[in-house]
């Protein structure tokens, strides 16, 4: 069966990598539990008989046992949310309630199919400081674009010189900038599951589902600096080359692409990203001018080489957080997913953290902090207050669960403290905007 294409709508990324993972489970589905496999071609054939009078592109053919993964890899993700056989006064009810009959399936008391993700989320993506690099302020230290035999030949006339500003430095940075933007951001991109919108030297706009932003965000990142990081968040699609980085190999490459290792901006080039998380259903430009306000405020508000994040909640709540690359934020983020994921966090930990926070944080900007408050004695009591109730498992594994998130937490908060931010407000930020994200509205 021909794949249909990809993400027509802000919906259809929102579910995107989500209806991929369904596609792939039918099959044990039909093994493991057969009233939610015939429960999923009851709603795959509801969806197809009506989809074409909702505007939603039609499979040629319907789907049967055999075709049925198939089949879900070509179907518009939206079809697969209840909200879209909702039209004005308008109300499929066969493809609701097959849906609904689908998402109420469970084993072992657990949902065998949830619902797709109804969040999506808008990067805008802006490299730190280019017109110094241009003016030629920034440009590298001379000895470091030399061998090593020809730095100690010349030592005592390069120390301290940097690279003279030059056409042939504009080129090279030009091309580096080039290379990135045509060459690396969309596979970034699509291999989360998103879509590009634009992308130009160091600007750069997509849309990914939610769930994926803060990998993709650090992915983009590490392709803007050519970082071995790069590889790791996106395996089998680029190889790094060069002692510190900053060249790119696709390994993969089409046959209009270059089989070289490509240079680009490098590790000693920055960038700033903002990410605003909204509902799949919100006005895109909303989204998108949230996004590029988020990306400001992670270059006034944190100091340049960091990520920003709004998250616009549909109760109206608007959740702010952001962090610097080098703070530990991220592995402490993705670190409680995981945890969560596996369950040996409580879904109710970022709750019970945020309830015991809380009532240090001022609630004006009238309010100052007190000198000398003892925030890390007080943030290193609650942490493991709440890590001893909301961790789960053996005692050996509550343990280790503890420590790990105990030693990140700390690390964070010191980065933070640093930076005169207050760790106890920032902590919670990340975890409301993981939590939310990891449990968010489906649709």
């Amino acid at each position: 069966m021909e794949e249909a294409a990809r993400f027509e709508s802000v919906p259809d990324v929102a579910a995107g990598m989500w209806i991929d993972e369904v596609a792939d489970r039918m099959g044990d589905l039909l093994k493991t539990s057969q009233p939610a496999f015939d429960k999923a071609m009851a709603a795959c054939r509801a969806i197809h008989a009506h989809a074409g009078g909702f505007g939603l592109r039609p499979s040629v053919n319907a789907p049967d046992e055999q075709t049925i993964a198939d089949w879900i890899k070509c179907a518009a993700p939206e079809s697969f949310m209840t909200a879209t056989w909702t039209m004005g006064k308008r109300r499929c009810s066969p493809v609701i309630d097959a849906l609904r009959a689908l998402y109420s399936v469970k084993l072992d008391g657990r949902q065998v199919l949830p619902p797709p993700p109804g969040y999506v989320a808008v990067l805008a993506f802006d490299g730190d400081e280019m017109g110094k690099w241009v003016s030629g302020e920034k440009t590298p230290d001379f000895a470091g674009q030399m061998s090593t035999e020809a730095r100690a030949a010349y030592r005592d006339k390069i120390e301290g010189v940097r690279r003279p500003l030059s056409p042939a430095f504009h080129l090279q940075f030009s091309e580096a900038l080039s290379n990135f933007a045509v060459y690396l951001v969309r596979p970034v991109v699509e291999s989360f599951g998103g879509q590009l919108i634009y992308a130009g030297g160091d600007d750069v706009m997509a849309m990914v589902p939610a769930e994926s932003a803060m990998d993709c965000a650090e992915a983009l990142r590490a392709a803007f600096q050519g970082s071995p990081r790069l590889a790791e968040l996106v395996p089998g699609t680029f190889g790094i080359e060069g002692t510190h980085g900053g060249f790119v190999r696709l390994l993969n490459p089409k046959t209009e692409q270059p089989t070289w290792p490509m240079i680009v901006p490098g590790p000693s080039v920055d960038a700033s990203i903002g990410i605003a998380i909204g509902h799949s259903r919100a006005p895109l430009q909303e989204l998108v001018r949230a996004a590029q306000s988020a990306e400001k405020r992670a270059k006034s508000g944190h100091g340049r080489a960091a990520c920003a994040v709004s998250l616009f909640k549909r109760s109206g709540e608007i959740v702010e957080w952001g962090a610097k690359w080098d703070s530990g934020a991220l592995p402490l983020y993705r670190s409680f997913v995981e945890m969560t994921r596996a369950k040996r966090l409580s879904g109710k930990f970022a709750y019970a953290l945020e309830e015991l926070l809380g009532p240090y944080l001022p609630t004006s900007s009238a309010v100052n902090d007190v000198d000398g408050f003892p925030v890390p004695e007080i943030l290193r009591v609650e942490l493991a207050r709440v890590l001893e109730r909301q961790s789960a498992g053996s005692r050996d594994c509550r343990d280790e669960t503890a420590q790990r998130m105990r030693g990140l937490c700390e690390a964070y908060a010191v980065h933070v403290d640093k930076a005169g931010r207050n760790p106890m407000r920032d902590l919670t930020g990340l975890f409301r905007v993981a939590n939310f994200v990891l449990r968010g509205e489906r649709a």
